[in-house]
């Protein structure tokens, strides 16, 4: 068990290191900067963690963003405001907390989802009530290596979610092995 003299330790740390961004940042005379966290995969999806540093130009208040990007199209997966260095805090503890959702094809915070995450998740909840037919067609189709459903499809048109794709060690497609350059969220969208 963590002693609270380690806690503390943790969150003066956390303070110090806060406090040091806001006033580097303040010295500096851009309005926005992007550093990069040493994360590079959040279960099992393979990430960059950036950590945005921005300049109110009216207030000259200083604000930071921690955004959690997929590696593959750099999609927001997680976002989070920082406004304290309390609020650095609660980012650092959650990150490895935070899980994938392939339906809404984000990260989130355990059972913390946000209001149209669950809109998303109880209609898809729904489409699975409904018995196969053919005449509708659905924002999802069976990811071609693991066999789940996903909304991601590749530029070579197959199928894949965003788990098996961080598991390959190149960007070429396990169907058909051609190299692709991008992948496309909404499976409707590549058909047009």
């Amino acid at each position: 068990m963590t002693e609270p003299t380690e806690v503390n330790d943790g969150m003066n740390q956390i303070k110090l290191i806060y406090d040091k961004i806001i006033a580097n940042h303040q010295s500096e005379h851009c309005c926005c900067r992007v550093d990069l966290f040493p994360i590079i995969a959040i279960d099992g999806i393979k990430v960059e963690v950036e950590v945005q540093i921005l300049r109110v130009a009216t207030t000259n208040q200083i604000l930071l963003r921690m955004n959690v990007f997929s590696d593959w199209k750099h999609n927001l997966l997680y976002e989070y405001r920082v406004d304290k260095y309390q609020d650095l805090q609660t980012f650092i503890q959650t990150l490895p907390r935070l899980k994938y959702n392939l339906i809404t094809n984000e990260l989130h915070d355990g059972d913390e989802l946000q209001q149209h995450q669950k809109n998303i998740i109880l209609g898809y909840d729904l489409y699975k009530c409904m018995e196969k037919c053919d005449n509708l067609k659905t924002r999802f189709d069976e990811c071609s290596v693991c066999m789940e459903e996903c909304q991601t499809r590749t530029s070579c048109k197959h199928t894949i979610c965003l788990k098996c794709e961080s598991k390959l060690h190149t960007q070429k497609c396990p169907i058909c092995r051609s190299r692709y350059d991008h992948y496309v969220v909404d499976l409707e969208s590549d058909e047009e």
